[in-house]
């Protein structure tokens, strides 16, 4: 999350990302990546002094922290 300058000037930037694996194949083989990525024009004044971040949650036990960590976070 964050703002980044882009071919068209800076923007506002939400990033979701979930990763897939099979059962039975974590060597690679049968993973796969959802992407989403949304841009948005860094209108407000709030959006445009907003620093970049980046939240990560590796398995089901870390959602809590995830969420809250996330909720908390200024962008």
């Amino acid at each position: 999350m964050g703002r980044y300058l882009q071919g068209q000037g800076p923007s506002f930037q939400v990033e979701v990302i979930r990763c897939f694996i099979e059962p039975g194949t974590e060597d690679g083989d049968g993973m796969s990546q959802l992407s989403l990525t949304f841009h948005y024009p860094p209108l407000t004044d709030t959006l445009q002094g907003l620093g970049k971040g980046t939240y990560r949650c590796g398995s089901p036990p870390e959602s809590k922290w995830f969420e809250s960590a996330v909720l908390a976070s200024p962008p």
